[in-house]
């Protein structure tokens, strides 16, 4: 399946948060999204998600305009994993989890075997089954962002929109969901914002720099991930340095200086 965004602008009233934005991400593809603070990332997906209305442009899934569709059959095709939350209520994994079920269950009915049998699946594939009667707010955060994962994945959605979801993990976890997120992409097209450009040369098909509510670039991360963009979108001097990882071709980094 294929995304498509043409032309997108968003106003708040009369302020312009984004305006002219225009990509497509397929079906595994990883899409990384860099830019500073308040350029308007996390507004993008909101208007991706169907919360927000754009003033002008287009959102097509495989030509077709979705800011046409219920809020229930958009809901089967995103999938929405937030900045790493805490829950005010004590629920089990499972039960968070199950909640990705939401879209296909009516408003006055129950999960149903199949609803918790994909539920338990899920936790089962990203290998969190050992955590599903836990009490979501007493796990650690690098788990916590794997259940928001499986959460968005019992949607089976097509695509998954991911707002930072590394932001708040230390080293270890975030490399144990960046390398989640990589062996999802076969099954679904993945739209991330992040902070790293590392990530984006090692994991992403396709990159985007968004400054001042405006793509600066749009393209292959090898192409777009340089000294010149980086040094315009946050002001700061890198050097790119090519390094070998055991067995695996070399890869580049970026160095702050």
């Amino acid at each position: 399946m294929k995304m498509e965004v043409r032309d997108l602008t968003f106003c708040y009233d009369k302020k312009l948060v984004f305006q002219d934005i225009s990509f497509s991400v397929e079906t595994g593809d990883i899409m990384f999204l860099l830019g500073p603070n308040g350029t308007g990332k996390t507004t993008l997906f909101k208007v991706l998600l169907g919360i927000l209305r754009p003033r002008s442009g287009e959102i097509l899934f495989d030509n077709e305009d979705i800011m046409k569709w219920p809020q229930r059959k958009l809901a089967r095709y995103v999938g929405y994993v937030p900045q790493n939350i805490v829950s005010a209520f004590p629920y089990s994994v499972a039960d968070v989890v199950l909640m990705g079920r939401t879209p296909y269950i009516g408003s006055f009915s129950v999960p149903s075997k199949r609803d918790k049998e994909i539920a338990l699946k899920t936790l089962e594939d990203l290998g969190i089954i050992h955590l599903k009667d836990e009490p979501f707010t007493k796990i650690s955060g690098g788990e916590r962002q794997l259940v928001l994962i499986a959460r968005a994945l019992t949607q089976q959605p097509k695509f998954l929109i991911m707002d930072e979801p590394t932001s708040s993990l230390d080293f270890g976890n975030q490399i144990k969901v960046m390398n989640c997120i990589s062996k999802l992409k076969s099954k679904f097209g993945v739209i991330i914002s992040t902070h790293m450009p590392d990530y984006v040369l090692r994991y992403a098909t396709k990159a985007a720099m968004m400054k001042e509510g405006r793509f600066i670039s749009y393209g292959m991360p090898d192409s777009i991930v340089n000294k010149a963009n980086l040094k315009e979108l946050y002001n700061v001097e890198t050097q790119m340095v090519s390094v070998s990882i055991g067995s695996m071709q070399n890869i580049r980094v970026c160095i702050p200086y």
